[in-house]
């Protein structure tokens, strides 16, 4: 059935996973790019698998960064320091958006996450335009009310982020 049985009974630390990255805070290495054109920032979908490895953390999964001397254009998937999701925009003076944040607490460092963001602001309802996927569950939560049609940073010319910790968060 298995083509090692040291694969099945191996401790966790003892193998590895091809083709996976691992970020962490104390390692400053993390993925960014900064396209040279935007595309659609009101629709968007994105999704990535992720394991805990520190609770009661700030720890973003998705983001954008672009510092505007006054405050942060920002969009952010990311755990909070309650173990929640959080989905927020906030404009160049730091005020939100667009902010969803889920009810449901993750706090199993042990376990795998597929979390699925889901935008569309040409949807006029919150709960149509902002949701949140965990294993294929939608996830319920509080929303902030948005403006329809309203832009996110995902797909803009400014710096993309994936696994970069704490220093892209508004002041």
């Amino acid at each position: 059935m298995f083509a090692s049985k040291d694969l099945f009974f191996s401790k966790p630390s003892g193998y590895q996973i091809s083709r996976s990255v691992r970020t962490r805070a104390s390692a400053t290495a993390y993925f960014n790019r900064t396209p040279a054109s935007a595309t659609n920032q009101k629709t968007i979908t994105l999704s990535a698998w992720v394991k805990r490895g520190a609770l009661g953390v700030d720890a973003t999964i998705l983001g954008t960064a672009d510092s505007t001397g006054a405050g942060y254009n920002v969009s952010l998937l990311r755990f909070t320091t309650t173990d929640i999701l959080r989905f927020i925009t906030t404009n160049n003076i730091g005020a939100s958006v667009l902010q969803f944040d889920t009810t449901a607490v993750f706090r199993d460092p042990s376990a795998w996450y597929h979390i699925v963001l889901y935008i569309d602001t040409t949807q006029a309802t919150n709960s149509n335009g902002i949701r949140i996927y965990v294993n294929g569950v939608n996830q319920a939560g509080t929303y902030a009310a948005y403006t329809q049609n309203t832009n996110t940073f995902y797909n803009s010319t400014i710096a993309q982020y994936i696994g970069r910790f704490g220093s892209i968060t508004p002041s």
